[in-house]
């Protein structure tokens, strides 16, 4: 199990608030193998309670390999500040997938 993020900062660390603060996208590739459930990615733009009940932020989330059995992911708006990726565990179920999280904006919608 692995999160690497690719913007706004590259590694295995995620951005902290202060790299985040300005940006629009934080973009990782999570990898799931067949015994992990769950993957947290951080984004750590600390959205408020209504931008979490408009079921912001957008995530995107393309797989690039996959086992020999096709998962099911889901996606959960866990907190103000990251998003939790989960799966079942079974032999055969793990993959790599690129993950987009896009922030509210104006232009998106006006959302406070």
């Amino acid at each position: 199990m692995a999160v690497t993020y690719a913007y706004p900062i590259a590694g295995a660390t995620a951005p902290t608030a202060a790299q985040s603060a300005s940006q629009s996208v934080v973009t990782a590739q999570v990898v799931f193998t067949d015994g992990d459930t769950t993957q947290i990615v951080t984004h750590n733009w600390n959205l408020t309670a209504t931008q979490l009940a408009a079921l912001f932020p957008f995530v995107e989330v393309r797989r690039i390999s996959n086992g020999t059995l096709f998962s099911s992911i889901l996606v959960a708006l866990t907190d103000s500040n990251n998003v939790t990726l989960s799966k079942a565990s079974a032999v055969g179920s793990a993959f790599t997938a690129a993950v987009v999280i896009q922030r509210p904006h104006s232009i998106l919608a006006q959302v406070a």
